[in-house]
C-alpha cells in the first residue's frame, strides 16, 4: 500500500514538473517572439523618424526628383529579383538593369519608336560587361563579403546600362545568339525561369504604364524597409547623400537586434548599394 502510494505521489510530482517545464518553455518562447516583434517594430519606427528628419531638411530639386524616379526602378528591380531568387547575384543585377533601362527608354524620346527593352537585351549587356571586365566575374556560389558582392552588382549595373545606351543610340544590335551561348547554364536557368520572366514582364508593363514599382513591395518586413529607404533617397541631392542614407539604414538594421535571413539581408543591402551606384549614373545623365 505504501509502495503504491509512493508511486502515485512520484507520478503526480513528475506530471507537475513536466507541466511547469512546458509552461516555462511556452512562456519563454512567447517572450522571445514578443521581443523580436518589438525589435522589428522599433526598427521601423526609427526609420520613419529618420525619414521625417530628412523631409524636414529637404531641398529637393526637379532634377533630383527625376533622378529619384529612375533610381527607384533600379533599386526595387534589384531588390525584388534578390528576394525572388534567394539572392542570386546575376539575377539581382539583371533585375536592376531591367528596372532602370525600361524607365530610361520609356522616358527618352530617342527610343520612342524602338520599343521597350527585352530580357535578352539585358542579359547580353550583362554578359558583355563581364567579358570586358573579367575581375567582376566572381564566384557567386561562394559569397562571403556582402559589401564586395553588392558593390560588384552596382558596377555591373552601371556598365551594362552604358552599353545599352550606346547600342540604342548608335542603332547597334547585340549578337544575341553568340552572346547567350557564352552565358552559364546556371544563370540562364534562373533568369529564364517562369517566375523571373514574370517579374521582368511586370516591371516592363508597370513602367510602360507610367506607374511606380513601389507597388511590388508588400507588407513583409524587408519590403517595408525598402519602401522606407526608397522614401529616404527621394530627399537626396547628391551621391554622398545616398551613401550616408544607405550606411545609416544598414546601421539601424544591424544594431536593432531584428532577425533577417541571409537572403533578406543580402537583398536589402544590394538594393541600397545599387541605389548608390545608380544615383551617380543618372544624376550625371540629367546634368548633361
Amino acid at each position: 500500500m505504501k509502495k503504491s502510494l509512493c508511486l502515485c505521489v512520484l507520478c503526480l510530482l513528475s506530471i507537475v514538473v513536466l507541466f511547469l517545464s512546458c509552461s516555462s518553455d511556452e512562456t519563454s518562447n512567447e517572450e522571445s517572439t514578443f521581443s523580436k516583434i518589438m525589435q522589428t517594430e522599433q526598427l521601423l519606427i526609427s526609420m520613419r523618424e529618420y525619414n521625417d528628419s530628412l523631409a524636414f531638411n529637404s531641398g529637393i530639386t526637379r532634377s533630383g526628383a527625376e533622378t529619384h524616379e529612375i533610381v527607384e526602378a533600379d533599386l526595387i528591380g534589384g531588390f525584388a529579383a534578390g528576394m525572388l531568387t534567394g539572392f542570386f547575384p546575376p539575377a539581382v543585377a539583371i533585375g536592376a538593369i531591367a528596372g532602370s533601362a525600361i524607365r530610361w527608354i520609356e522616358g527618352n524620346q530617342i527610343f520612342v519608336n524602338q520599343g521597350n527593352m527585352q530580357l535578352i537585351e539585358a542579359e547580353c549587356a550583362y554578359m558583355l560587361v563581364l567579358q570586358e571586365n573579367p575581375q567582376l566575374d566572381i564566384d557567386y556560389n561562394d559569397v562571403e563579403d556582402l559589401d564586395s558582392i553588392t558593390a560588384t552588382i552596382g558596377r555591373i549595373h552601371n556598365l551594362a546600362l552604358s552599353k545599352i545606351r550606346y547600342a540604342r543610340t548608335h542603332g547597334i544590335h547585340f549578337n544575341t545568339t553568340q552572346i547567350q551561348s557564352q552565358i552559364s547554364p546556371d544563370i540562364l536557368t534562373v533568369i529564364h525561369s517562369n517566375s523571373f520572366t514574370a517579374l521582368f514582364d511586370t516591371i516592363n508593363t508597370t513602367i510602360s504604364n507610367g506607374e511606380s514599382l513601389d507597388y511590388l513591395l508588400t507588407d513583409s518586413i524587408p519590403d517595408q524597409i525598402m519602401n522606407l529607404y526608397n522614401q529616404a533617397i527621394s530627399y537626396a541631392s547628391s551621391p554622398e547623400d545616398i551613401d550616408n542614407y544607405a550606411n545609416d539604414y544598414m546601421y539601424m538594421i544591424e544594431s536593432s537586434g531584428a532577425e533577417f535571413s541571409d537572403e533578406e539581408l543580402s537583398s536589402i543591402a544590394a538594393g541600397m548599394t545599387i541605389s548608390s551606384y545608380s544615383y551617380r549614373l543618372w544624376s550625371e545623365e540629367f546634368d548633361e
